[in-house]
């Protein structure tokens, strides 16, 4: 089950949490999801255990990791989930910031648990994204990433 198939319920599942931390810009969100669901960035991710510096090295100097090409690949699966949030009500924006809409607050805050050990180590790394990410700027976040938009 934990294949390429069924990335957009993974990028939704995935979406919800990293709203759970609050509204977040789209350019943030899809620059993180690739990180954290892409198996192979995430191991590294995992690897370095929060540390920004040692992370973000370890992804310049690896170029089997290429995330400016994965973060292209991920961007018509995560417009997808978007979509699937919004038109079922689940997410909403304002301006520039995406958010869990109010009237399922307490559905998205609920754990996931179906099963999927992919999805669990996914969410898992989300909160640790946020945090070590937490004090850049969306735009400071790409270029320390060498992520062209």
């Amino acid at each position: 089950m934990d294949n390429l198939y069924n990335n957009e319920a993974l990028l939704s599942c995935s979406i919800l949490e990293m709203l759970k931390h609050g509204p977040m810009d789209y350019a943030r969100l899809a620059l993180c999801l690739p990180l954290a669901v892409d198996d192979s960035i995430r191991a590294v991710f995992l690897e370095c255990q929060g540390n920004r510096d040692e992370f973000m090295t370890k992804l310049r100097t690896n170029s089997l990791l290429l995330l400016n090409r994965k973060y292209l690949e991920y961007q018509p699966s995560i417009l997808n989930s978007l979509v699937i949030l919004s038109q079922s009500g689940m997410i909403d924006y304002d301006r520039d910031k995406l958010f869990i809409d109010g009237s399922h607050t307490n559905m998205a805050e609920s754990e996931f648990e179906f099963g999927s050990v992919r999805l669990h180590q996914i969410c898992e790394s989300i909160s640790i994204l946020i945090q070590m990410f937490t004090g850049l700027s969306s735009q400071e976040l790409y270029s320390e990433l060498n992520v062209e938009l």
